[in-house]
């Protein structure tokens, strides 16, 4: 029910961490139950990912989804991407190109001493992303909200590419919440800090 309340106010979503799996049984295949869900929008979706020798045991993690209205599938094109943390889309319109990137991060440890080989992977595939998109206008999202040496190598990569964070930059006409999650228990309630829903920026403004 949420996903359909976003989507009544949005003409593009991106969706990370559904969690939703394939597999070579369309019938039963998880992915293609939500395109079926949402038949009046069109979408692309990477899997969520599970190491070949834990197919049998837990969830997978991550799973990203692009979902459009369907009046602009005429303008999309799907961008290849090596990583499964990363899903590109090409929107070519008539007045100029955007290219959406939906980007699963690693984990962020919360500590300044940590292998940071499979991030900066992922952040040279955005650069790749970017520089061969053949497009000024980039759109980007993910989910990072803290302030620690992970989000801080993020910040100044985005930096050094010349983007923008959007809700830097709106912040003086939204308002930015206290706290993102809201739980009850036992008659009282609790409230915390996850990762806001996502971080958009934009390349050549």
């Amino acid at each position: 029910m949420q996903l359909l309340n976003l989507l009544l106010f949005s003409n593009i979503l991106c969706i990370q961490e559904h969690f939703l799996q394939d597999c070579g049984d369309k019938k039963y295949s998880n992915t293609n139950k939500l395109r079926r869900k949402y038949s009046n929008h069109d979408m692309y979706i990477v899997p969520a990912y599970k190491k070949d020798n834990r197919v049998c045991r837990g969830r997978g993690k991550g799973g990203l989804a692009t979902i459009w209205e369907k009046g602009l599938t005429k303008y999309v094109s799907k961008l290849k991407c090596k990583s499964f943390r990363l899903q590109g889309t090409k929107f070519s319109f008539p007045s100029g190109t955007l290219v959406v990137i939906n980007t699963y991060f690693p984990c962020d440890p919360r500590t300044n001493e940590f292998d940071d080989s499979e991030l900066m992977n992922v952040l040279a595939e955005i650069q790749y992303l970017i520089e061969n998109s053949n497009t000024s206008s980039v759109l980007l999202a993910g989910d990072l909200n803290r302030n620690t040496r992970f989000t801080n190598i993020v910040k100044n990569f985005f930096d050094e590419k010349g983007l923008q964070v959007f809700w830097d930059t709106l912040n003086d006409r939204i308002e930015v919440p206290d706290y993102t999650h809201l739980s009850s228990s036992g008659g009282s309630l609790a409230i915390s800090t996850i990762d806001l829903s996502c971080v958009f920026l934009i390349l050549g403004t």
